[in-house]
């Protein structure tokens, strides 16, 4: 029923209240695998999420859920950024983007903050293979202009 819902002419979301427990991630996951599509799950906060994103995990026997955090260590408190949960964001974007069915769970405070748009992110994206030749000069530059500062010593 959800599908034929989701399947409908202009239809991309649909509000489902009410469910206990795990039953949301039963019925997203259950949803996802009979038609696999990017889906975006949104929990009333960031408890609940995480809940849900252990859930789906365990459901799937892999860690395959994208989380999408907010920026900060303590809500509403904005001069304090967690770095690890940018560099979630960013990541979770980037997969999220690449048309690939994919399930990410946030909540509203996470998506009420701006994100760098992806043309951004490439443009900023600095690749480094491993047993490849990077040009030292080349990467210290870019280094530099992303707002690095040069050092003698670390």
């Amino acid at each position: 029923e959800l599908l034929a819902l989701l399947s409908q002419q202009g239809q991309r979301s649909v509000y489902i209240e009410g469910l206990a427990g795990s039953r949301d991630s039963y019925l997203l996951l259950a949803s996802f695998r009979q038609e696999p599509t990017p889906m975006l799950l949104v929990c009333p906060d960031k408890e609940e999420a995480s809940f849900a994103i252990d859930d789906l995990n365990a459901l799937l026997g892999k860690p395959l859920v994208l989380s999408f955090p907010d920026s900060f260590r303590r809500p509403l408190v904005f001069s304090e950024p967690d770095y690890f949960q940018m560099q979630q964001r960013v990541e979770a974007v980037q997969n999220f983007n690449t048309g690939e069915p994919r399930l990410m769970v946030s909540y509203p405070e996470a998506l009420f903050e701006k994100v760098v748009g992806a043309k951004c992110i490439a443009q900023a994206a600095i690749e480094i293979v491993l047993g490849g030749r990077t040009d030292l000069d080349d990467l210290v530059h870019k280094l530099c202009d992303s707002g690095f500062v040069r050092t003698e010593f670390v």
